[in-house]
């Protein structure tokens, strides 16, 4: 779950430095880590 965590972590650095995130983005980004965490496990 920690991969996870940075993850989200970065994704928050993102939308601070680069650009802001659309919630579709956001929603697609967590969906692709909950999917590589489950095949990894």
């Amino acid at each position: 779950m920690s991969s996870f965590s940075q993850s989200i972590a970065s994704s928050q650095n993102s939308l601070r430095t680069k650009r802001k995130w659309v919630t579709e983005e956001d929603v697609a980004l967590v969906v692709c880590t909950v999917d590589l965490s489950n095949v990894g496990t």
